[in-house]
């Protein structure tokens, strides 16, 4: 249970964070979409940092 609000958490505050850089971010460069690029290098960032912290702890209880 706590693995699927963790999700539902992580989701809603992603779209919620998506949406408003969007918002701000494309009213400023109409033509490219500077909030969707800055939120996926986040993510991408966000990701790989994760990959790596979880690959130097192989020990971690997955529960």
């Amino acid at each position: 249970m706590n693995q699927l609000f963790a999700v539902i958490t992580g989701s809603a505050l992603g779209c919620v964070i998506r949406w408003q850089l969007g918002a701000r971010l494309n009213a400023l460069f109409p033509n490219l979409p500077p909030g969707k690029l800055l939120v996926n290098l986040l993510d991408g960032f966000i990701i790989g940092a994760a990959l790596a912290y979880f690959l130097r702890h192989p020990g971690l209880d997955p529960a």
